[in-house]
């Protein structure tokens, strides 16, 4: 999935409509340009969450602009229906690093850019974290923690290791809203996208009534969620500056 095509051109094209300016965060500069060309839009930059080089490099070049953020649309993703097992360039099973360990690392590096842009609004405007999931979630059998990178062969599926990664989202996410300050002017949530023909899997069809629901008993299970927070923050050497840490209540 990407910013260029199924739910990332809709969600840009939608907030354009609605006057937004919109960052189209891309790994194919050469489609990027020409979805910006497209809807109108300035801003077009690089970037591949399936390499935290990648991450680290597009956080660093938004911080140095200076610019305002008020809302991070996690939205790249894979699924390699039927592949073997494969891993990212930072030695990550695929599925897990490119759909949760990335964007965990963006988030992370760009909270504090939403926190800010938060402040200098007054919480006036809502400033969003928004990590597109889906109901496949609830078909995963919680998380390995012993081996969440599917190490075993043999225990390797592709559906599986997607299943897997969008659990991570939601966990990610309902972890991010237990410790982030409930004064600080930032909401984080999870979506379900609905009915989308992507070139993820172009013949699947979700259904979706656009109303809050509950996630899978194991996306709300907090000692999963903490572990997997000190888990994804290992394995991309998340900076101790960018750490947010649990609640005693949690």
């Amino acid at each position: 999935m990407s910013c260029y095509s199924g739910i990332g051109r809709e969600t840009a094209a939608t907030l354009v409509r609605r006057n937004a300016h919109v960052v189209l965060a891309c790994r194919n500069a050469e489609r990027g340009e020409k979805l910006r060309k497209e809807l109108y839009e300035e801003g077009v930059q690089l970037l591949d969450v399936a390499s935290l080089e990648s991450v680290r490099s597009f956080a660093k070049s938004w911080q140095q602009q200076n610019r305002p953020l008020h809302m991070l649309v996690n939205n790249a993703g894979i699924f390699s229906m039927g592949a073997e097992r494969s891993l990212t360039e930072d030695g990550f099973e695929a599925h897990m690093g490119t759909n949760h360990l990335g964007p965990f690392l963006l988030t992370m590096l760009l909270l504090p850019n939403l926190r800010q842009t938060a402040k200098r609004s007054n919480h006036s405007l809502p400033v969003r974290i928004v990590n597109v999931s889906s109901k496949m979630h609830e078909l995963a059998p919680s998380i390995d923690t012993a081996d969440p990178h599917f190490g075993e062969q043999k225990a390797y599926s592709s559906l599986a290791a997607y299943n897997r990664s969008k659990l991570a989202q939601i966990l990610f996410t309902a972890e991010l809203r237990r410790r982030l300050p409930g004064d600080c002017g930032v909401t984080a949530a999870a979506v379900h996208p609905g009915e989308v023909m992507t070139d993820v899997a172009d013949n699947c069809y979700f259904g979706s009534d656009c109303r809050c629901s509950s996630p899978s008993k194991h996306a709300l299970d907090p000692a999963l969620g903490q572990w997997l927070w000190s888990w994804s923050a290992d394995m991309v050497k998340l900076p101790a500056k960018y750490e947010i840490k649990a609640h005693s209540s949690s």
